[in-house]
C-alpha cells in the first residue's frame, strides 16, 4: 500500500507542475535582395506680389522641370506633378524701439512637387544627384532623397516564412533527439514581423512592430517565428513492465513525461525496512502482482 501512494502521488505531482509548455523552437531565415522600383520626389516654389504673378512663375517653373526631366529620359508615364498649395506671405511691421505693430501681407508663395516612379533605378538616381541645370535656370528646386521599393516583396516574404519554419522545425527535432523524446502533435505556431533593413545595417535597426527601410537599394530582410510541439517520451525500464495497469481504481497511463518524472521520484524515495536497495526494475515485478491484487 505504501508504495502504491508513493507511486500515484509521484504522477499527480509532476502533472501538476510539467504543465503543457511543450518544446519550443524559434526558427530564423534572412535573405538578400535588391530593389527594383525607385521613387524620386521633389519641389519648387515660386513667389509673387499677387497670386497670378506667382501662378506665372510657378507655371513656368514646372514646364522648365518637365522638359529637364524628359530629356534626361523620364517618361510622362513615370512623372506625376502635385497641385499647387499657395500661402499668403506676411511681414511684421516694429516702430523704432523694436515694439511689434502689426503684420501686413506682402505677396504669395506658391509651392509644387513632383514624383518619379521607375524601374530604371540607374537613370533616377543619376539625376536626383544632378539638378544642377534646374538650378542655373533660376528654378528654387529641393530634391528629396529617393526611396527604394521591392515589387516582388511578396515572394520574398512566403520563402522567408517557409525556411524559418523549416529551421524551426529542425531545432525541435534536435532539441527531441537530446532529451531522449520525439516531437508530437503541432501545439502552436506564431509568426514574427518582417524585418527589412539596409544590407549590412545589423539588428540596430530593428523595429518592435517591423522595420521597413526604403532608402537603401540593397536590402536584409529577416524573419522569425516560433514551433511548438508536444513532447512524446520514451517508455524506459521499470515502466515498460507497468503501464497500463490499475492502482485503487485509476489507470497508470504511459505518457513518456509522467513517467520519466515518476521515475524520477522512484530513485529517491525507493527505500523501506527489510531490504538494502531498490532500482526502478527492481519493482516491476510487486508493483505488477499489487496491481493484479
Amino acid at each position: 500500500t505504501r508504495l502504491v501512494v508513493i507511486l500515484t502521488t509521484s504522477l499527480v505531482s509532476y502533472k501538476k507542475t510539467s504543465g503543457g509548455g511543450g518544446l519550443t523552437a524559434t526558427g530564423s531565415a534572412s535573405c538578400d535582395f535588391e530593389s527594383d522600383l525607385i521613387v524620386w520626389r521633389g519641389s519648387f516654389s515660386a513667389y509673387g506680389v499677387t497670386t497670378s504673378d506667382a501662378y506665372a512663375v510657378i507655371k513656368n517653373d514646372s514646364e522648365v522641370v518637365r522638359q529637364y526631366l524628359l530629356e534626361n529620359g523620364v517618361s510622362e508615364e513615370e512623372l506625376v506633378f502635385s497641385s499647387v498649395d499657395i500661402s499668403q506671405r506676411y511681414r511684421t511691421e516694429y516702430d523704432e524701439n523694436g515694439n511689434y505693430i502689426r503684420d501686413y501681407p506682402d505677396g504669395y508663395d506658391l509651392y509644387q512637387s513632383l514624383t518619379v516612379t521607375s524601374t530604371d533605378i540607374d537613370k533616377v538616381e543619376q539625376i536626383s544627384r544632378d539638378i544642377t541645370q534646374l538650378i542655373e535656370s533660376g528654378v528654387q528646386f529641393v530634391s528629396n532623397s529617393p526611396e527604394y521599393y521591392c515589387t516582388t516583396l511578396d515572394e520574398v516574404k512566403l520563402d522567408l516564412i517557409q525556411k524559418a519554419t523549416e529551421n524551426a522545425k529542425q531545432r525541435i527535432d534536435i532539441m527531441a533527439a537530446g532529451t531522449g523524446c520525439q516531437p508530437g502533435k503541432l501545439l502552436s505556431a506564431s509568426l514574427g514581423v518582417f524585418q527589412i533593413t539596409a544590407k549590412n545595417s545589423g539588428s540596430g535597426e530593428y523595429t518592435y512592430d517591423g522595420a521597413f527601410d526604403t532608402s537603401s537599394r540593397e536590402k536584409t530582410a529577416i524573419l522569425k517565428n516560433a514551433l511548438t510541439f508536444d513532447p512524446l517520451q520514451r517508455k524506459s525500464g521499470f515502466f515498460q513492465h507497468t503501464a497500463g495497469c490499475e492502482v485503487s481504481g485509476k489507470r497508470l497511463r504511459a505518457d513518456a513525461d509522467k513517467l520519466v518524472a515518476s521515475e524520477r521520484l522512484f530513485t529517491h524515495f525507493l527505500y523501506s525496512p527489510g531490504h538494502d536497495s531498490f532500482s526502478p526494475e527492481g519493482l516491476a515485478e510487486p508493483v505488477a502482482q499489487l496491481c493484479t491484487s
